[in-house]
């Protein structure tokens, strides 16, 4: 898995009945629905944190094959699987000959490698340690008799089954009318999804952990319910990417802290900010944040669990920014970082980053054995960075806001599993503890008889603020168009990927061995048979550029808010993985979900198909309609 963000809400086997269903376009509404009457009065804003770290307790000595490492006797070089973070052999061999595997601690005895296993890119990826904690973060809002609750929890995705058990198990008498659970995407946490484990048939999954888990976030909403106090706001939007160096920012803006791996490219650049204070004395309550990007910045190789760049946002805007001449304070209280539209794909992974002392951080993944590692710097490098455009905002354009009336809806629908992919992890039970719908258990899986699984999203309103939530990773054409360019970056075009690009003087062909070493755009060459004649040149096999041309039109989902401040909550509440826009929806025509189609098309692979994105904005576009005045 070239990204790792397979994320499909599937697992144990169950064949659920369709519940009861309303009449209106909505599951709840507040104020309206029952129990959730009247939104009069200020606003109460609590928030709460706790660490859910998991324990690490056996770790792999990841020295080769032939179990020697450096320094000792008889070592002579890196042998294959030496310093990879990977577990090369087995999970029931803690003990093999040299040559078969590498050795790892078994500290109960009980010969099964108990690794936490890191979600988010490859499988066999065992945590060394903690290297900074990981959280649930819980913001709760209350007016009347309605009540919110947000929880970001930095993990790869939580299902939105898991959300249901979290709402069932809540205290009634905490008055908690809806529950939002919001993944922040690390790729440096455990698995919570299933796929991750030792090898894609194991799952990844400790269902103790998960136990704890669902125990930490009701306690974090406890807490947070019980500390709310009477509040008001400053809310703040704007672009981020601005570098304390001008020069910096001309140059590479946005780019600096994000880049997109999927033509069109389509940034979107807005951050946006809300400070919660108490209504007596002004200090910081908490700080929601929300912005979009992949918290991959550690790669694949890294060892220890971490909430990635998230974790230096969060520092930056609590304890201020104090690095490279800068020295900016933060509000205090608790931030809780939500993302974005991340889909299609954006991340740090290919941006070289300017931090604020001036040095490059550049994109090659490295293998961290140390808690001190270097590598490190790089997240600490993108999270300061948006903490301190956070800042920024806050303090140049920050909106006071006293009246803060507070509203929202939801809508629960079924989706067809296409991705037959998925199908067969389903039935081998790799996904974690997730009820599929509406098909014949007994049966074969055709098209007539897909899977479903259920999920939901969600309009919040508070004051001048809008939030839509979306159950996975949005491609962020849906949020704000962007086919005209207009969202690329300084450093970035439209289409950007060099196989996507014609050559500027290309080679005329009749037959593709024509082209071995012909020109491709980016000063590259064919490589003997990696070029195909395409109307009579020489063109990448790789060339499959999106047809821009049917692109669906406005209005986007951005356009069909009202509010000055418009959110979205992605991977909240479910994670589905990737929700590609239709037009350039492209499989494998021999191994569709399996291997991707030619050019930039991996999210497909990592996607429950097709259907997803209609579906969720047909309800959010309903949604907005049922809280519009």
């Amino acid at each position: 898995m070239r990204r790792g963000v397979l994320a499909l809400a599937l697992a144990l086997a169950g064949c659920g009945d369709e519940p009861a269903r309303p009449s209106l376009p909505y599951d709840l509404r507040c104020p309206g629905s029952p129990g959730c009457k009247t939104a009069s009065g200020p606003l109460w804003v609590g928030v709460a944190r706790r660490d859910i770290s998991p324990t690490v307790t056996e770790t792999l000595l990841d020295c080769g094959l032939d179990q020697l490492c450096p320094g000792d006797l008889g070592y002579v070089s890196p042998d294959p699987g030496e310093d990879n973070g990977e577990l090369d052999g087995h999970p029931l061999v803690p003990d093999p000959a040299p040559g078969l595997g590498e050795r790892w601690t078994d500290s109960n005895g009980n010969g099964v490698f108990d690794a936490v296993w890191i979600a988010g890119f490859g499988n066999a990826r065992p945590a060394l340690g903690v290297h900074d904690p990981i959280w649930a973060r819980a913001l709760v809002l209350r007016q009347g008799e309605t009540a919110l609750a947000l929880v970001a929890v930095d993990l790869v995705g939580y299902f939105y089954d898991e959300v249901v058990r979290l709402r069932q198990a809540l205290d009634p008498a905490l008055g908690i009318d809806l529950l939002l659970v919001a993944a922040t995407h690390s790729h440096e946490g455990p698995d919570t999804v299933g796929i991750w484990g030792y090898d894609e048939g194991s799952s990844g999954v400790d269902p103790v952990y998960m136990g704890w888990l669902r125990a930490q976030i009701l306690d974090a909403v406890a807490e947070a319910a019980a500390t709310a106090v009477p509040a008001t706001a400053i809310m703040a939007s704007g672009d981020a990417g601005v570098h304390p160096d001008p020069a910096v920012t001309a140059s590479k803006g946005i780019n600096n802290i994000v880049a997109d791996g999927r033509d069109p490219v389509v940034i979107d650049p807005e951050l946006r900010v809300v400070r919660f204070v108490r209504a007596d004395d002004q200090t910081t309550i908490g700080t929601l944040v929300n912005w979009q990007s992949h918290p991959e910045a550690l790669c694949g190789r890294n060892r220890y669990i971490s909430s990635d760049f998230p974790h230096w946002l969060r520092l930056a805007v609590e304890e201020g920014v104090h690095r490279g001449g800068v020295e900016v304070a933060g509000v205090g209280g608790t931030a809780i970082y939500v993302n974005g539209a991340v889909g299609g794909l954006l991340g740090p992974l290919d941006a070289e980053v300017v931090d604020l002392d001036g040095e490059v951080k550049g994109p090659r993944c490295a293998t961290t054995n140390e808690l001190g590692d270097p590598f490190f710097d790089r997240a600490r490098a993108f999270g300061e960075l948006v903490g301190l455009d956070a800042l920024r905002l806050l303090t140049d354009g920050g909106e006071q806001v006293s009246a803060l009336p507070l509203s929202f809806a939801t809508r629960r629908f079924r989706l067809p599993i296409e991705n037959w992919a998925y199908h067969a992890m389903f039935i081998t039970g790799v996904f974690y503890n997730r009820t599929l719908y509406d098909w014949d258990s007994t049966a074969q899986i055709t098209d007539e008889n897909l899977p479903r699984l259920e999920t939901e999203v969600a309009a919040v309103s508070v004051g001048p603020l809008q939030a839509l939530t979306v159950p996975g990773e949005l491609f962020p054409e849906w949020f704000i168009g962007g086919y005209d360019g207009a969202y690329t970056g300084p450093e970035q075009t439209l289409i950007n990927e060099w196989y996507n690009l014609p050559p500027d003087a290309p080679r005329s062909c009749a037959v593709a061995t024509d082209c071995d070493g012909a020109p491709l755009a980016g000063d590259r060459t064919c490589a003997p048979g990696r070029c195909r004649c395409t109307g009579g040149l020489c063109l990448s096999d790789e060339y499959n550029p999106p047809d821009l041309a049917a692109a669906p039109s406005p209005p986007y989902l951005r356009d069909r808010m009202s509010a000055r401040h418009r959110m979205l909550w992605g991977l909240c509440p479910d994670e589905l993985g990737y929700i590609v826009v239709p037009y350039d929806f492209q499989l494998d025509p021999v191994s569709p979900y399996v291997e991707q189609a030619p050019g930039s098309h991996y999210e497909e692979t990592n996607s429950i198909g097709v259907q997803i994105g209609p579906e969720v904005v047909k309800h959010l576009t309903t949604l907005l309609g049922v809280l519009s005045p």
